[in-house]
């Protein structure tokens, strides 16, 4: 009887059978960063070396994800951009096989530490408009061609590129200027930059063109504008009066050539302006006259650049030619005329 068992039940093995072990779910061996796992700190924008290894069967996939991406194989490495100061990057490596619902996965952090000292924020420049933006740790100032000794201060606020540049008749760097007790961080950007293009060229104050015995203003922006004219050599302008936004005016004159300066407001220091040389005809007319005296008012207010040479005293009797006494008065320096000249 015992004999007949023993078959018996190996016939009962061999039909039910024995499962087979399951096999074990991926092993992520190896996954570093520069070496380390975890939190890695790395010198700002320095690269960083990733190494893994993952184990697992022949259905085994191995993702990238975070801030890399896409299938890598089990075994690999790899070198990538480390983060700017005082920003992270996250690196995440998945694996599965099929075997388990629950895939493997480990993450590194690799973080570059922010700088010592203050980094001024930026000024924008787009689509020819210059954002110059508000700091309690920075004054902004605008740099002439590259002359530290030529600046000015700028507030915040919205500019246009040609206004800054007077239509690219002088290159600007908008330079941040640290306040008392502010350390600037090592590499921080502090000079911007104002490219000029013609895409950027700011709208006409007035239109003058010269007719037969006389010349044509008209105001083309939406504010009065003062406007003198004559000979620019000459102690006295021909003429001075205000022209109203959108008004034309016909003005009569003995000259040949001359030139017509619209200033937006007298008073301002920081006035906008524009120079405009003009051809007249003078053919059927009384009479030409290029470099005879002129008619009209002296620059009607006291002017003094004695550093340039120039003086105009309080009762208007000085010497000064009525048209750098002009550029003077808004604000420049004698023979840089910083202004828009339409030919």
């Amino acid at each position: 009887m015992r004999r007949l068992l023993l078959p018996l039940f190996a016939l009962a093995l061999a039909v039910v059978g024995i499962a087979a072990p399951a096999s074990a779910a991926p092993a992520i061996t190896t996954f570093t960063a520069n070496g380390q796992t975890g939190t890695v700190t790395v010198a700002p924008g320095a690269d960083v070396a990733l190494a893994w290894d993952v184990a697992g069967d022949q259905d085994l996939t191995v993702l990238a994800s975070g801030d890399w991406d896409g299938p890598r194989q089990a075994t690999g490495t790899e070198t990538v951009d480390g983060p700017a100061a005082g920003e992270s990057l996250t690196f995440t490596l998945t694996a599965t096989d099929g075997s388990t619902e629950t895939p493997t996965a480990s993450t590194i952090t690799v973080s570059a530490p922010a700088p010592e000292g203050s980094t001024p924020p930026p000024v924008v420049v787009a689509d020819c408009q210059v954002t110059v933006p508000a700091s309690d740790d920075f004054d902004y100032e605008i740099v002439y061609d590259g002359d530290d000794d030529d600046t000015e201060p700028i507030d915040p606020g919205t500019y246009g590129v040609g206004e800054l540049t007077f239509d690219g008749f002088v290159d600007i760097v908008i330079v941040a200027i640290p306040g008392d007790g502010v350390t600037v961080a090592d590499g921080a950007q502090t000079e911007f930059p104002v490219p000029y293009s013609d895409d950027c060229e700011s709208p006409s104050l007035i239109d003058a063109t010269g007719g037969t015995c006389s010349f044509e203003v008209q105001n083309l922006s939406p504010a009065t504008l003062t406007i003198l004219y004559g000979n620019p050599g000459e102690n006295e302008a021909d003429g001075i009066f205000d022209l109203a936004a959108g008004q034309t005016r016909t003005v009569k004159t003995a000259r040949t050539s001359l030139i017509v300066v619209a200033v937006t407001d007298i008073e301002d220091d920081d006035a906008d302006f524009e120079v405009v040389p003009v051809t007249v005809s003078q053919d059927g007319c009384d009479g030409a006259s290029d470099a005879g005296e002129g008619s009209g008012p002296r620059w009607p207010v006291p002017v003094s650049a004695p550093a340039a040479g120039v003086t105009a005293s309080s009762d208007g009797s000085g010497s000064a030619p009525w048209m750098l006494a002009a550029l003077l008065l808004v604000g420049l320096a004698a023979g840089a005329t910083r202004t828009r000249a339409t030919s």
